[in-house]
């Protein structure tokens, strides 16, 4: 059952400042939260790194998915005003799928090695090129429209090279989605067979890929329905599913900081821990060797009395023998007189 006009161009408007919000919390998230109290100096290599620039213009985009579906609804049909408002809309699909894809291979590369080698470095390859292959789709739709518009008839050859375009890019992404789907699936449950070390950063891409996934997959279901029933309701149901999706990819960049913070601080309380033992050896071998000092000093100690005290001792020995000597001598005398 189809919604009211109101209530889609209102709802667009509404997820449209939502989204706007959305980027403004990754912002703020990048620059206070990932440098700045990270101690790092604000640059723009360290701001825009690879995954950053993906996730903000893949929010950035679905802000004017948004915006454009709340305008195309006030536009005549069939009018250039359309044609240009359908186009950035399409321009916006075509970033929000090709760096979705992309994104989520430069993230999950890692498990695709350890899972899947050979064809992780071919899903990769894929994916690499899905930017490229969802442009040559956006470009064929301006031009396909511009001459419908000029001609008063449809080119059959360019309609036909934006549907199988079309097709072309929506397998690409089932397929890598079933793909990044098993990969995941696979090294959960090889974390639970297997009991070993293992990297929570993968446990948190795989858990957060698989929630990305199911909504991937479900997008491109109501993308089909949109196709063939050609009306937007189904539309703004795609985009919806886009906020939910990019709000997962968010989560699991906050996620994977939030591990790498823990990780740092696991590291330096080890450092310090080992850095106390090395202390403690060194204070105890200090205390060792001074108790030794001590005591080698008072066996001399005890050893020079008991020396001096058998001196004595041999001394008034010494003295009672000539004494006893001296009387018998005086004794012998008195008997010869």
């Amino acid at each position: 059952m189809p919604f009211p006009t109101e209530v889609l161009v209102y709802g667009s408007a509404f997820m449209a400042l939502v989204s706007f919000f959305k980027v403004l919390w990754l912002i703020y998230f990048i620059l206070y939260h990932e440098t700045i109290k990270q101690g790092k100096a604000i640059t723009f290599k360290g701001i825009f790194t690879p995954f950053s620039s993906l996730l903000l213009l893949m929010i950035t985009s679905n802000v004017g998915l948004y915006l454009t579906e709340a305008v195309v609804f006030y536009l005549e049909e069939d009018s250039t005003s359309e044609l240009v408002c359908r186009t950035f809309q399409n321009l916006f699909t075509g970033i929000t799928e090709g760096t979705y894809v992309y994104y989520s291979s430069l993230r999950a590369q890692p498990i695709f090695d350890q899972v899947f080698p050979k064809a992780g470095k071919t899903a990769a390859a894929g994916a690499r090129i899905s930017p490229l292959l969802f442009f040559i789709q956006w470009l064929l739709y301006p031009i396909s429209q511009a001459l419908k518009v000029e001609d008063g008839h449809k080119s059959p050859l360019l309609v036909k090279s934006v549907y199988y375009m079309s097709i072309l890019n929506g397998a690409l992404i089932i397929l890598f989605d079933v793909f990044c789907l098993v990969t995941f699936t696979l090294y959960l449950r090889s974390t639970q067979i297997h009991d070993g070390v293992t990297d929570e950063r993968f446990l948190i891409i795989s858990r957060h890929g698989i929630t990305a996934v199911a909504f991937g997959l479900s997008a491109l279901a109501f993308y089909v329905l949109f196709s063939l029933a050609t009306t937007d309701d189904y539309l703004v149901v795609v985009y919806l599913h886009f906020s939910a999706l990019y709000f997962i990819l968010f989560r699991m960049k906050m996620m994977l900081h939030r591990d790498k913070l823990n990780k740092e601080k696991e590291r330096r309380s080890k450092i310090e821990y080992a850095a106390l033992c090395v202390d403690s050896r060194g204070l105890s071998r200090q205390n060792s060797l001074v108790s030794n000092s001590m005591g080698s000093d008072w066996h001399g100690q005890s050893q020079g009395q008991s020396l001096s005290i058998g001196v004595n001792a041999n001394g008034l020995r010494g003295q009672s023998s000539s004494k006893i000597s001296s009387q018998i001598q005086m004794n012998s005398k008195s008997r010869h007189y």
